[in-house]
């Protein structure tokens, strides 16, 4: 066989891996600058103190947690189920949820630990959290399921 009836097959593959693995890596990233959004405004700005080493090592583990189930929870629940604009909402719904719930369960353990102000500013914390766990599902939504939202994404190489 040669390469050039070789290279349709491995297009194809490579297409149908890029889209799984776009929104893994669309949540991954997702949840890194929400992380480091938390770090810089709530860790470093508004509740000093804590060591900062401590705060990268959490935000760089639960951003890529909860950023990885995001993205496997839109590939498992709405890639391939759903097409287009049809898929925005679905998609809304599958990336907030693990979201929502790794922002609570923060809250839950910066409650136990002192950090980034939980014990202080408890409901504005999980409100916070709801507000940008739902403003990240709703922009990584838009990037997956609408032609411009993935026009914009392959500029970056995703």
């Amino acid at each position: 066989m040669s390469m050039s009836e070789s290279e349709p097959f491995s297009t194809t593959i490579r297409a149908e891996r890029q889209k799984y693995l776009r929104p893994i890596v669309l949540g991954i990233l997702g949840g890194w600058f929400a992380e480091i959004l938390f770090i810089v405004v709530q860790g470093v700005i508004l509740y000093p103190g804590n060591p900062i080493w401590v705060m990268m090592f959490w935000g760089l583990f639960c951003g890529t947690g909860m950023g990885a189930v995001a993205g496997v929870f839109a590939s498992l629940f709405v890639v391939d189920r759903y097409e287009g604009t049809k898929a925005v909402v679905p998609g809304i719904v599958a990336i907030f949820i693990p979201y929502a719930a790794c922002g609570y369960f923060c809250y839950e353990i910066a409650l136990n630990t002192n950090y980034y102000g939980a014990v202080e500013m408890g409901w504005i914390f999980v409100a916070k959290n709801m507000v940008l766990s739902f403003v990240g599902a709703v922009l990584i939504s838009l990037a997956l399921f609408t032609e411009r939202g993935r026009a914009i994404v392959e500029k970056f190489g995703l």
